[in-house]
């Protein structure tokens, strides 16, 4: 068993209606290992569809120690000022409810494996981007917007840049869809996206962010992802008309310049002028690493 955390009140709560008065916990831990379960290729088998609600539900009592709270009741025992959770019990049923197709635990499993959590099961080390990014896509595939711009933005930060376009406009699209639309193959879950369950994972407040995001990947290309100055250009026009009804003048003028350059330069131009921008870079790091 594990040891209390801290010497005091730590003011971890339970959820409780307006009519309960808040108790305060001292929060005890088991100290068993996280057994981190073999990805599956698919998630959401007919078989498992139905247990996933359950089994988020059961994670998230004994992630708040109401388990072990009903197992007190339940032997008579007197309430305790210890709350008892159980996050290894907790990863273990979030998993289940992932593989079962269920997007809210797919996305707090992302963050979990993202080594960034703080908000669930918060001791566990389990690191592990390859995971996070698993959960991103899956949840993307279930319709989740969020998860779409961020698994497109971690593909293409681990240089997948043809996969993370891909994302990146998804979550495009969706925002052009209705609510109803997006929600459709995720709502025999009982998965409703009005619950705000994002797991810390959501998009931009403009889509001209992302869309300038692109440009730029398209204007030179690689890591899987063929350049096509033409939608660069079209891309960076799409960001400044975003930017401007955004009242965002600034922005606006930086990217239609930028959809300029691309029209009045040649690719060999435009690639030896971000070598030059690169390499003065590089010389300012080094002229500041070497004040330090």
């Amino acid at each position: 068993g594990g040891g209390l955390l801290g010497s005091g009140d730590c003011g971890t709560q339970l959820e409780k209606d307006e009519t309960t008065p808040i108790r305060h916990y001292h929060v005890v831990e088991k100290d068993d290992p996280y057994v981190t379960l073999p990805l599956p290729k698919e998630v959401g088998h007919q078989k498992d569809v139905l247990l996933a609600p359950i089994h988020y539900q059961v994670a998230h009592l004994h992630e708040t120690g109401r388990i072990a709270e009903l197992q007190r009741s339940l032997e008579r025992k007197e309430k305790s000022d210890d709350l008892e959770v159980d996050y290894q019990a907790a990863y273990f049923h979030y998993q289940k409810s992932a593989f079962g197709g269920y997007v809210p635990a797919m996305l707090i499993l992302a963050k979990v494996h993202s080594g960034l959590n703080r908000d669930f099961l918060p001791h566990a080390e389990v690191q592990d981007l390859e995971r996070e990014i698993f959960y991103l896509k899956k949840a993307a595939d279930y319709g989740n917007k969020g998860a779409k711009y961020n698994a497109g933005i971690n593909l293409i930060n681990h240089g997948q840049w043809g996969e993370g376009a891909k994302y990146l406009h998804q979550y495009l699209e969706q925002n052009t869809v209705t609510s109803e639309d997006s929600t459709t193959t995720i709502e025999f879950l009982g998965y409703d996206e009005d619950q705000k369950v994002t797991g810390g994972y959501e998009g931009p407040t403009h889509d001209f962010h992302v869309l300038a995001q692109l440009a730029e990947l398209y204007r030179f290309g690689g890591n899987g992802l063929d350049a096509n100055r033409e939608k660069a250009e079209e891309l960076y026009n799409e960001a400044g008309e975003g930017a401007i009804a955004a009242m965002q003048g600034k922005l606006s003028t930086k990217y239609y310049d930028l959809a300029n350059k691309i029209s009045s330069m040649t690719a060999e131009e435009d690639e030896e002028e971000r070598q030059k921008q690169k390499e003065e870079e590089d010389r300012l790091e080094r002229e500041t690493e070497t004040k330090r």
